[in-house]
Order: structure tokens, then sequence, then C-alpha cells
């Protein structure tokens, strides 16, 4: 049994800055949430279960219906540069464990529904500085993952495929859980940094208010 199914506890750490704690679930990569002590970040986490049961669902993997009543901490992290701003900044101990093949994929999958929930949410104008600044963020990410590759623009479609595809590539290879390049992330830390900073931006979008959002109804598009 892995440690992500349905029968066992969400498996979370926790990242302190000066004013605020940092939630991440360790096996959900994106799912995060902060406040500033342990049980508000815990319960910020909690609040996003079912915005992240969308993800889960529209990638097709089982979420657990009591995932927000059985949090699990296994890890603290002290000295998070980030946050006190509700960023993953330290890569956790945890994210050194290996990764086979089921839950590489899985994490792929979950990455890839993540992208194609923000750019159904952030679609139109008025968002356009958000789109080019995830898509910026997606290419420093790379670099983490030892890819170099050139910055597509918004309108570059086939060059934003192949961006993601190039990433998903690798966080869906299993790996031994080290830093996949020289100087970068494990392929776990990987997935939980990306998938989090376009759901963080997704749900700022939703948020904004009802011209365009999907806030409280199940993402239409589909993840191949």
């Amino acid at each position: 049994m892995t440690a992500w199914e349905s029968s066992r506890p969400v498996r979370v750490y926790l990242e302190r800055g000066r004013q605020h704690v940092l939630a991440c679930a360790a096996d959900w990569p994106g799912w995060c949430g902060y406040g500033a002590s342990q049980e508000s970040a815990l319960a910020a986490l909690a609040s996003r279960a079912p915005r992240y049961a969308l993800l889960a669902e529209m990638a097709d993997i089982p979420f657990p219906a009591d995932a927000q009543r059985t949090f699990q901490v296994i890890e603290w992290l002290s000295g998070s540069p980030s946050a006190d701003f509700g960023a993953p900044g330290l890569v956790p101990a945890c994210d050194g464990e290996p990764v086979d093949a089921v839950t590489a994929q899985r994490h792929a999958t979950l990455l890839t529904a993540a992208w194609a929930a923000f750019y159904q949410a952030s679609g139109g104008r008025t968002t356009s500085r958000l789109v080019d600044h995830v898509i910026g963020a997606d290419v420093a990410s790379a670099r983490k993952l030892g890819l170099r590759r050139r910055r597509p623009s918004m309108r570059d479609a086939a060059g934003l495929v192949a961006l993601r595809e190039d990433i998903t590539a690798v966080i869906g290879r299993p790996s031994d859980g080290r830093p996949v390049a020289p100087r970068g992330w494990p392929a776990r830390y990987a997935a939980r940094h990306i998938a989090w900073h376009v759901i963080d931006h997704m749900w700022e979008v939703e948020d904004r208010g009802p011209a365009g959002s999907i806030h409280g109804r199940r993402y239409s598009a589909a993840v191949s």
C-alpha cells in the first residue's frame, strides 16, 4: 500500500517562517495552506480540500472524502524564506523518498490537471499578465529538472505544450529521491512546487468574482 491511498491519513509537513506556518500535503502536489500557527495552517489546508478534490476528480484520481479530517504531521522545517507568503521554499526529507512508476505518473497527471484548470480559469485578456507570469515560473522550474527551454509566448500553443510535456516527462519517471539535476530538485518537490504555483494563481483568478469564475463547480476540461 502506498502512502497516498485513501485508507491512510494525509501526510503533511510544515514549514515555519518568521510569522507564519505553511502546511503542505506530502503526497498531493500543490495542496498547501498557511496561517499564523500550526493549527491555523492545518485549518487552511483543510478548507482547501474541496477545491483540490475537483482537480483530483479532473485527473481521475480518487481523493479521500475525509481528507481534511485525517492529517498526520510527519515533519517540521524551520527558517523557511517563503512560508510567510504561503509558498513552499524548503525541500523536506520526505521528498527524498524513492518514487515508483505508479506514484510518478500520478504526480504528473495531477500537475497536468492543474495546468488545464488554470488555463480554463484564466482565459481572457484580463489575466494575460498572470498567465505570462505562470509560464515564466514554469520555465524557471524546468531548469531545476535539468531542462533548458526557450520561454514560449502565451500565443505559442505548441511551445507551451512542449514545455509542459518535457516537465511531466521528468516528473512522471520513477526516481530514487535524489535531485534529478545538479543543484536541482527531487521529482517529488518539483511536482509540488510547480503545482502549488499554478493552483495558487488559479484560485486567485477564481476568487476575483463572478466573471469567468469556476469556483464551486466542476472543471469541464478532461485530462488525457
